[in-house]
């Protein structure tokens, strides 16, 4: 018996795709400094993946996802797509992110990370 697992959008949860989403959570547990300074970076050599880092990814966007994104993802998922196709290295932080999608707190931008991850429209966010 073969199980399969497909990963569906209404099964994430989107509301913490929001600034609004993270409305009330204790301030202790919200680490805003070290969230935006976390690191994203694309087209990184293979010499580069094998160091191990605290707080970096070694991101690779699937060109060709054609699977199903909420309007937030999207819009990541398209500046991330952009910013691998057209440099030849790139290392962007979170907090750039938050600042170029207009967003008030990284935390948003962390999960929709980490279900473009689950979805399969990224790879290299775990």
């Amino acid at each position: 018996m073969e199980i399969t697992r497909i990963n569906h959008i209404e099964n994430l949860q989107l509301f913490l795709e929001q600034d609004s989403g993270w409305v009330g959570y204790p301030e202790d547990l919200l680490d805003i400094e070290r969230d935006c300074a976390c690191q994203l970076i694309f087209n990184a050599s293979d010499e580069e993946k094998q160091q191990a880092c605290k707080d970096v990814y070694y991101i690779v966007v699937e060109p060709d996802y054609e699977g199903t994104l909420s309007s937030g993802q999207r819009e990541l998922y398209e500046a991330m797509l952009y910013l691998q196709q057209n440099t030849v290295h790139s290392v962007v932080t979170v907090g750039q992110l938050m600042t170029k999608l207009n967003l008030k707190t990284p935390m948003p931008v962390l999960s929709r990370l980490d279900n473009l991850q689950t979805l399969n429209a990224i790879d290299g966010y775990a």
